[in-house]
């Protein structure tokens, strides 16, 4: 199976070069892992994060499932995501 996704060399990437569509990387839940931050006109910021969480709970509870490759590098991605 081919992947035909960007692979990052660094911590984000510019789709546009102007901030409105970012691609950031988000180690932990998988390797390679990555969101999708999108700046909107009338709303703000979005992030689509995939499953960086799978339940609710994790947010508040700070949790992180076994499924996770690596729990803390999820911690620290998260971390970076509430302070973007």
């Amino acid at each position: 199976m081919t992947n035909l996704g960007l692979i990052l060399n660094e911590d984000e990437h510019y789709v546009f070069g102007d901030g409105t569509v970012v691609i950031k990387s988000a180690p932990g839940h998988t390797p390679g892992h990555q969101i999708l931050y999108i700046k909107l006109a009338k709303t703000g910021g979005v992030v689509l994060s995939g499953d960086l969480y799978h339940y609710p709970e994790e947010r508040p509870l700070d949790r992180v499932t076994d499924l996770d490759f690596n729990q803390e590098q999820t911690r620290a991605t998260r971390v970076m995501l509430m302070h973007s």
